[in-house]
């Protein structure tokens, strides 16, 4: 509330709160999580959950936020439960959880909202199993002469067709009109949401919108997904900065169903893109043709949105073969792993590091002189920084006879886990 912002501010104005604990590390805990480290403080972060913003974003994306927070000086602890509040006297002084204690002058809970609906319960409301407020699409409750919008009322999924609970000021403003249209005696609708949300992590800006690869599932969708990392513009351009994105398509109508988007390039109004790209029902080859606008300080020539639906289209239709880090990390714990190709500059390794398993280095430009290095009878799977230079590779390897072979999603750059 208000009132609790203005009291936090207060004590940190005071320079009497050298160290807090945040508990729950979802978009609000996020989001104070920057404003106090800002402020010289010493933040932690406490989440039952094993990684940050899991509403937002799954949990490879997750990790590298975690990594990334942790190299501001931010603690995140994931998978613990906390079981006391330390203090004295309304003062507190740590926080307890089941794996340790942590010093804290402050502590923010930010576990989550309910509906208040105990006003709408006692009017005789329809009200849903969550206690969110039923309502049609013009906004009208069981009641017909009593409307409501905002953080109280459930809407519907326009991907999946189901009731939903988006507690946004934007589905607010925009229900807000719908409702002040049925008092003037003029007819609108509320069509619904898809989930959209962004936040601002320091230099990061993570958003996502539609559904994953898991929602996409449940709800009855065959879903096809990649990964991809691209600059947000050229590289000469003051101010360039980079994205990753992940776009899910459904395989048998190839709408495209989901996305999520995190980087320190222009990642907003890419989401904004695929928001509309999702509303309006595109299919994965329609987004691959959109025409977005491009001149150098905005964009590459290519769009990241349109590198990654190429992607995306090409693995549907088989022309690649791709593993995600997850699916990468599972693969190399079986029994066969496959035979991993870094096709990077000695140099780059040296900066950037290399994934924690056995591995060749042949620098893509060297590739075709040596393919006699590469064994023909076990799959083969290439990556470099960003696993760009990766889809050159295979090409060669394929004109060389080697047909087992997959690209690394993101590359080494988009690896969530361990690097050596």
């Amino acid at each position: 509330t208000m009132p609790d912002a203005l009291a936090m501010k207060s004590a940190v104005d005071s320079g009497r709160v050298k160290s807090a604990v945040i508990v729950g590390g979802g978009l609000i805990g996020m989001e104070v999580v920057e404003a106090l480290a800002n402020r010289g403080i010493s933040v932690s972060v406490v989440d039952l959950l094993p990684t940050p913003l899991p509403a937002l974003v799954e949990e490879d994306f997750g990790l590298r936020i975690q990594k990334y927070v942790e190299g501001k000086g931010v603690h995140f602890y994931g998978g613990e439960k906390v079981v006391e509040i330390v203090g004295d006297g309304g003062v507190v002084s740590a926080v307890r959880t089941d794996k340790r204690t942590i010093d804290a002058d402050m502590v923010l809970m930010a576990v989550g909202i309910r509906p208040n609906t105990a006003m709408a319960k006692e009017a005789g409301l329809e009200l849903a199993k969550n206690g969110t407020i039923v309502v049609d699409d013009s906004m009208r409750t069981s009641d017909p002469h009593i409307y409501a919008g905002g953080d109280c009322v459930q809407t519907k999924h326009l991907v999946t067709g189901k009731p939903v609970w988006q507690p946004m000021g934007s589905t607010a403003n925009r229900q807000g009109r719908v409702i002040a249209d049925a008092i003037a005696g003029l007819r609108d609708t509320f069509a619904g949401v898809i989930g959209t949300g962004i936040l601002k992590l320091f230099e990061l800006t993570i958003g996502r919108t539609g559904l994953n690869d898991a929602q996409a599932r449940e709800a009855g969708y065959d879903p096809v997904s990649v990964l991809v990392h691209e600059p947000d513009r050229p590289h000469f351009m003051p101010g360039m900065g980079a994205m990753s994105i992940r776009l899910v398509a459904d395989r048998n109508s190839r709408q495209i169903l989901g996305a999520q988007l995190m980087g320190n390039g222009a990642v907003d109004k890419r989401l904004d893109a695929l928001v509309a790209a999702i509303t309006g029902r595109l299919t994965v080859d329609l987004l691959a043709d959109t025409d977005f606008a491009y001149a150098p300080p905005f964009s590459t020539a290519l769009d990241p949105i349109t590198h990654a639906a190429n992607v995306l289209r090409n693995k549907m239709d088989g022309l690649v073969r791709t593993y995600s880090p997850e699916e990468m990390a599972e693969r190399m714990a079986t029994g066969t792993p496959p035979f991993i190709l870094d096709v990077r500059t000695p140099k780059e390794l040296d900066l950037q590091g290399r994934l924690p398993y056995d591995s060749v280095n042949i620098p893509l430009g060297t590739l075709r002189a040596r393919v006699g290095e590469l064994p023909k009878g076990q799959e083969i799977v290439v990556y470099c920084k960003t696993s760009g230079r990766a889809w050159d590779a295979i090409s060669a390897l394929k004109i060389a006879g080697f047909e087992d072979t997959a690209i690394l999603e993101g590359g080494i750059t988009a690896w969530p886990y361990e690097i050596k």
